[in-house]
């Protein structure tokens, strides 16, 4: 924050952080307005997302196509995670949506 006041900077550039993390944006503008980062998303929070995102890819593109883009963010959704590594070696075997989403509960409810 002292930096943007310093510099007079009109904008932020995030790029690779939004990757599994889309709260980035909502903490951006959180701390830039209050100086008070918001607490992490819960990792219900997280689930609900990654399950929305999927759906929507699901809505755009053929299940082939949404399940192996899905396959890379989860990995980075899931970085940081208990049980991420061993979960990251099963999402490339996942084929289908209905195996994604069950990867997902697993996962989640593991933590």
């Amino acid at each position: 924050m002292e930096l943007v006041r310093h510099t007079g900077c009109d904008g932020i550039m995030i790029g690779r952080a939004a990757q599994g993390n889309p709260w980035i944006f909502r903490d951006t503008v959180t701390y830039l307005d209050t100086g008070v980062l918001p607490e992490k998303p819960t990792n219900t929070q997280k689930k609900e997302i990654i399950l929305e995102h999927a759906a929507l890819l699901m809505q755009y593109k053929a299940e082939y196509t949404a399940v192996r883009e899905m396959r890379k963010h989860l990995s980075w959704y899931t970085v940081g995670m208990p049980h991420s590594a061993r979960f990251r070696q099963m999402i490339n075997s996942m084929e289908t949506m209905e195996e994604l989403i069950t990867g997902v509960e697993q996962i989640f409810g593991d933590v």
